[in-house]
């Protein structure tokens, strides 16, 4: 008897995504976390603190768009 291989499905994208708000990297683990609140640890920078960011991944791409171009929102007047 053959065994036939399955379809493999790949896994739904989370909604939101955290990014480090240093370096901007997505490498995000949880450092420390309970009752009193969390502390996250970013593993391209090594930035740990209780803020982050969370964004979804059209935001995250169009803010690395706009930083790559060198364009920080501010205007000229």
């Amino acid at each position: 008897m053959a065994c036939t291989p399955k379809t493999v499905q790949s896994m739904p994208l989370p909604d939101k995504l955290q990014v480090c708000p240093k370096c901007l990297g997505t490498r995000i683990d949880l450092y420390l976390g309970g009752y009193a609140g969390k502390l996250y640890h970013c593993l391209d920078c090594g930035y740990v603190g209780a803020i982050i960011i969370e964004t979804t991944y059209e935001s995250y791409e169009s803010l690395r768009k706009q930083i790559e171009e060198g364009d920080n929102g501010e205007s000229d007047c």
